[in-house]
């Protein structure tokens, strides 16, 4: 009977001697458990905060490349270079505001990525920097735009100011031209003396009908022929400054000084 009673003894000694290995086995395994998955987490964080820092470094490159490009464009910069250059800024602004997103991104790692909050400030002060640089870029394009905005009013002034310009020059030859007809123009009236009376001309009396006359260029006429054996000048002109001659039975005057024979009147008479 007492041995039976050892071997139980003994038995529930090493059956709790089992239970207590079980559960510390079992405790350190969650232990272990518990920190893998602080681990996995924690590795998973320092992933993502460097695969942020690299999409923001890559999108600096590209803003440096686009700056550039910039500012190259810029020095001599045609319509179409300017559509190039605010293109290239709006593209730069849009890959700032993306960065500025990231790092704010960033700024949540902080706490539980020690080693590399760092990061965080250099990539800030990296980023001011490439704000400074495209606000300069876009001030000094601000401004060529105002100048060339200056310019083009300018240009469309001067057209408009060249567009009266020629207008007046026109005019001004037309007047010329006016003038310079009237200067050389001259009218003649050859007729008997009953028709010269029917046409209204008298010449003592000084009444003369222009409508009644032939105008002439005195440049281009200095011979007159009168359709009669003979004529006679009727009006005032200087003797030596014309003859007379007869041609075939046909009477002809000839102007041998149209500035002579003009100066005292415009208006020729000639009886038949």
């Amino acid at each position: 009977m007492k041995k039976v009673f050892y071997l139980s003894f003994v038995a529930s000694i090493l059956m709790f001697s089992s239970c207590g290995e079980s559960a510390k086995y079992q405790s350190l395994q969650n232990s272990k458990d518990s920190l893998q998955h602080v681990l996995n987490v924690k590795n998973k964080e320092v992933n993502e905060y460097l695969m942020l820092i690299n999409q923001i470094e890559e999108n600096f490159e590209k803003i440096k490349a686009a700056e550039n490009e910039v500012t190259v464009v810029k020095e001599g910069a045609s319509p179409s270079m300017q559509e190039r250059v605010q293109a290239n800024i709006e593209y730069i602004n849009k890959l700032l505001a993306d960065n500025r997103a990231k790092i704010e991104e960033l700024s949540k790692y902080k706490s539980q990525v020690g080693g590399l909050q760092s990061s965080v400030t250099r990539l800030r002060r990296q980023l001011e920097e490439r704000e400074a640089v495209i606000a300069r870029l876009q001030a000094e394009l601000a401004e060529k735009n105002a100048i060339i905005r200056t310019l083009d009013s300018t240009v469309v002034q001067m057209s408009f100011d060249m567009g009266e310009l020629m207008y007046a020059k026109q005019e001004i030859e037309y007047i010329a031209i006016e003038q310079d007809a009237e200067l050389h123009t001259a009218f003649y009236m050859v007729g008997t003396l009953r028709d010269l009376r029917n046409k209204g001309v008298n010449i003592k009396k000084g009444n003369l009908n222009p409508r009644g006359f032939t105008q002439i260029d005195i440049r281009d006429v200095t011979t007159i022929e009168l359709n009669s054996k003979s004529g006679r000048i009727l009006s005032l002109h200087p003797k030596g400054s014309y003859k007379m001659t007869v041609v075939d039975k046909k009477a002809v005057l000839e102007i041998t000084n149209p500035a002579a024979f003009w100066s005292i009147t415009r208006y020729l008479v000639v009886r038949k």
